[in-house]
């Protein structure tokens, strides 16, 4: 187990340290008037509230028993709504990234419509390259999942254990299949626990945002323009209710989790981090199926109108 550190609960509350940066800056030195874009911490600030206020709605939807009251009402395609909108939000923060770095970079002519190709054609800096490469092994599950229903017909199914009074919701990639059944497209990583991935993209919307923090201290220093921290004060509401509700996740994982890596939010006095760490037995809760009492398992998909065979992926349970 490792920690990562955020920040100073006393200097940033529960955003990410780069919003402090943003606040420093001298738009008179920088270029997002010339390339008509907004300020960069005004970029940040609206998408990454999109992704939070998503997340915490997503959570708590999830969160909620009574939900499940009745499951032949559409639960999981609430829960996919929901889901599917985190996803978007995610992808869509991740890309306003590439305009905050325009942002500090100058060439001829504004940015064209796929900034991050602009940013490596025509500003000629090598930052949009380095901002991907950091980021690539973190982003890979979710990218595969966003292209697959942004590109293809593949869709998200969902797998529900149920053990005594607790519940896990997992999904997975359903495509078609060699076999001529619909199924999933990864049985290696798929399906994934939503108490695991809800944690894991709350701390990549962290990671980005340290990432980013870095590529544009190196870049302005290189080239002459003040980024610095400010002590200015920024809302964090929205930051600290998601780190709230990220808390009170269950920790109940499938057992296509186990062996993964986790990341959830610890406070100490007044550090700000997350803990990375695997799930396995020593986890609380895990494995909560080990029981003696019923086990449930039941998988949703939604159908096609056409498909007659349907097949389930397989779960990681060991057996005897």
């Amino acid at each position: 187990m490792s920690k990562i550190y955020v920040g100073d609960l006393h200097q940033t509350g529960y955003y990410p340290p780069l919003m402090n940066y943003f606040l420093s800056i001298d738009e008179s030195k920088i270029f997002n008037l010339k390339h008509e874009l907004r300020h960069p911490g005004a970029i940040f600030n609206i998408t990454s509230t999109y992704v939070v206020k998503s997340l915490s709605s997503l959570i708590d939807l999830y969160t909620d028993e009574a939900i499940f009251e009745d499951e032949d009402k559409g639960t999981f395609d609430t829960i996919f709504d929901k889901f599917r909108l985190v996803i978007y939000d995610w992808f869509k923060f991740y890309d306003s990234c590439y305009e905050i770095i325009a942002c500090f970079c100058d060439a001829g002519n504004k940015p064209v419509k796929f900034i991050d190709r602009w940013l490596k054609k025509e500003a000629k800096v090598n930052l949009a390259e380095i901002f991907d490469d950091s980021l690539k092994d973190d982003k890979s599950l979710i990218y595969l999942t966003y292209n697959k229903l942004k590109h293809t017909s593949n869709r998200i199914a969902w797998a529900n254990i149920i053990s005594e009074d607790k519940r896990c919701v997992g999904y997975y990639l359903e495509d078609q299949m060699a076999t001529n059944s619909i199924g999933s497209t990864n049985d290696k990583e798929f399906p994934i626990s939503l108490n695991r991935q809800i944690r894991n993209i709350a701390y990549f919307v962290y990671k980005i945002s340290d990432t980013l923090l870095q590529v544009l201290v190196s870049h302005t220093a290189a080239n002459g323009i003040s980024f610095n921290f400010s002590n200015g004060i920024i809302n964090d509401s929205i930051w600290h209710n998601m780190i709230n509700k990220l808390t009170d996740l269950p920790d109940y994982y499938l057992p296509t989790d186990m062996d993964k890596v986790v990341y959830k939010p610890f406070l100490d006095n007044s550090s700000f981090s997350f803990l990375e760490d695997k799930v396995n037995p020593g986890t609380s809760s895990v494995p909560f199926w080990l029981t003696e009492n019923k086990l449930s398992l039941n998988f949703v998909t939604g159908g096609d109108g056409y498909s007659k065979s349907f097949s389930h992926p397989h779960m990681g349970f060991k057996m005897p």
